[in-house]
């Protein structure tokens, strides 16, 4: 059996890895909505722990799933606009939480912030095209030959 120390990967069938997708997102939205009801430090430091370490596991399943699907010469332009994406949009929601700190009280802005993406996602895992593209397996790609 192919073990992650030997650099190979783990096969996960296309079903368990949309069911595994959305369990550890909805996971980990409740566990960092979670966090904000305990004032025991121990308790929220594994309540955090666990939220993520399911938001790896969504994150992990997202990338390689966006990797199989997206065609091998498109992959660098997407992947940039990811990335881009996701680290300027890092400022702007810094920037506005702090505008958002000065008129709504800490605790709830935090609440707000996690418990969002829990609605915002919850139509989409319900969508058959987002099943789809988690469930699909894509032709492999023939090996280019290197001599």
């Amino acid at each position: 059996m192919p073990s992650p120390a030997d650099g190979e990967s783990i096969p996960i069938r296309a079903g368990l890895r949309y069911r595994l997708f959305v369990f550890s997102a909805l996971l980990s939205f409740l566990l960092f909505a979670l966090f904000l009801l305990f004032l025991n430090v121990p308790f929220m430091a594994i309540v955090v722990f666990l939220g993520g370490l399911f938001n790896a596991v969504v994150n992990v399943l997202l990338q390689t799933v966006m990797q199989l699907n997206v065609p091998a010469d498109m992959r660098g332009k997407v992947f940039s606009l990811l990335g881009a994406l996701s680290q300027g949009l890092a400022p702007i929601a810094m920037a506005l939480g702090g505008v958002l700190a000065g008129f709504i009280p800490l605790l709830l802005l935090f609440f707000i912030a996690f418990v969002l993406p829990f609605f915002t996602l919850l139509p989409l895992f319900a969508q058959r095209d987002f099943k789809n593209f988690f469930t699909t397996e894509p032709a492999r790609e023939p090996q280019s030959e290197t001599g």
